[in-house]
């Protein structure tokens, strides 16, 4: 069975541990720009050629000789060479540019699935996806370049990461646009399971699947309120009587309470295990 990217990252992990530290250097700076700068490439190709290019230093590594004797050149000229004969594949980026708007929408979504009075701006959602996809992509490339100038720590990187993406989401979040959609009743209903199957597809296709996450929690829950919400019987009562909201609070507060302890309890028996 062939072997996934994210199955070859892994293992290109373990093997790291191996090189000598002048090695490890010289092939980390090259790792990093390779991937920061792979936009639109093929990963899986990406990946393999990255495990061989490591293979191949770890063989050298056995006869004595060092990554850049062995290349010749130094790692920005060697990750160049290899980025211009890797293969493109632009549907990777289209993937990358789905699964960010997708994902900006749902969240955006969440506020409508519970209250119906509430609207989705699915342009306010691409806006923030095609912004947060841009700083992200440039600020790759600009930490992959910097491996042969100036290096930029993991710190300053996420701070300038935060910096400049926080700005673009909160606009996004206060801007209004034409594309506002609202989904009462049945409308609603369909919308929501039709949310909760995407949902489903993405979680159980990914290779590694935290349990923990709170949006396996929030996610489901919003979506039974929400079409409580949208039952003539149940909005009456959740919106029309003194209590119904401090109930949904509390029925949300408690079920929460104990989705934490099953994950608790189901990871302490595996670890048991």
């Amino acid at each position: 069975m062939a072997k996934t990217a994210a199955q070859l990252a892994q293992e290109n992990t373990a093997l790291r541990a191996q090189l000598t530290p002048a090695n490890k250097t010289y092939y980390e700076s090259l790792m990093v720009y390779i991937r920061s700068q792979a936009v639109g490439k093929d990963e899986l190709a990406v990946e393999q050629e990255l495990l061989a290019i490591l293979t191949d230093i770890l063989a050298a590594q056995q006869d004595g000789r060092t990554a850049e004797a062995y290349f010749g050149k130094n790692p920005q000229e060697t990750a160049g060479d290899i980025l211009a004969a890797l293969p493109n594949k632009w549907r990777d980026l289209l993937n990358l540019v789905l699964y960010a708007g997708g994902a900006c929408i749902l969240l955006m979504a969440l506020p409508m699935m519970i209250d119906p009075a509430k609207p989705v701006d699915v342009g306010a959602a691409l806006f923030i996806a095609a912004y947060c996809l841009i700083i992200i992509v440039l600020l790759s490339r600009l930490f992959g370049q910097s491996r042969y100038g100036r290096p930029l720590s993991d710190r300053t990187a996420n701070w300038l990461l935060i910096g400049f993406l926080l700005p673009g989401i909160l606009f996004g979040l206060l801007m209004k646009t034409a594309w506002r959609f609202y989904f009462p009743g049945v409308g609603g209903i369909i919308l929501i399971f039709a949310f909760l199957l995407i949902v489903g597809i993405v979680f159980w296709r990914k290779e590694k699947k935290n349990w923990k996450d709170s949006l396996i929690f929030l996610v489901p829950m919003n979506a039974i309120i929400g079409i409580i919400q949208r039952i003539p019987a149940g909005n009456r009562y959740f919106n029309r009587t003194p209590n119904g909201r401090y109930v949904i609070l509390a029925v949300f507060g408690v079920l929460f309470i104990v989705y934490y302890i099953l994950v608790w309890w189901f990871s302490r028996r595996h670890r048991s295990r």
